[in-house]
């Protein structure tokens, strides 16, 4: 197999910068104790401020081995409404069954144009993005530089508008 560097000579392998993502605090589900006890796990208390985290969409993702050359196709897309879905979406993988890590992006889905990239997340841990008021349409991909398998990808949307009159 020929080195990146026979190939392109002269181009550098492309490196992502990984600085927009987060950590989620929840839901965190107990660590099994030693013994094997579990407590009792609390409901998740869903709040109606506009300021509160409010699920998009949930679903079943397989992580294809991402690529260096192309970014993966969106699994979903949304027309972002800043009065119903928020000014900032979050997205994150709350599952991942053969992966150890997963990398998650946003793109302009009209324009294919990247708008942020996080990679080697863990489960929980999230990238976040400010789309502003002007309801644009984003991607939202997934893919794996671990094992490809399936994951559950979770996307929030937060800081509702308000009609201001």
């Amino acid at each position: 197999m020929p080195e990146f560097s026979e190939v392109f000579p002269g181009w550098d392998v492309p490196i992502e910068e990984n600085n927009a993502k987060i950590e989620i605090s929840e839901p965190v589900l107990p660590a099994v104790p030693a013994d094997n006890t579990m407590e009792e796990i609390k409901p998740l208390s869903i709040g109606t401020g506009l300021d509160d985290w409010i699920v998009l969409l949930s679903e079943r993702v397989y992580l294809k081995s991402a690529s260096s050359t192309t970014n993966a196709t969106p699994f979903a897309a949304f027309t972002l409404d800043p009065y119903k879905m928020g000014t900032q979406i979050r997205a994150y993988a709350t599952s991942l069954s053969a992966s150890e890590t997963c990398n998650i992006g946003f793109s302009d889905y009209s324009s294919g144009e990247s708008l942020a990239v996080a990679v080697n997340l863990v489960e929980y841990e999230a990238l976040e993005l400010y789309v502003g008021v002007g309801k644009p349409t984003v991607g939202v991909r997934a893919s794996t530089y671990s094992n490809p398998g399936w994951s559950t990808i979770k996307v929030d949307g937060a800081y509702r508008i308000t009609n201001i009159r």
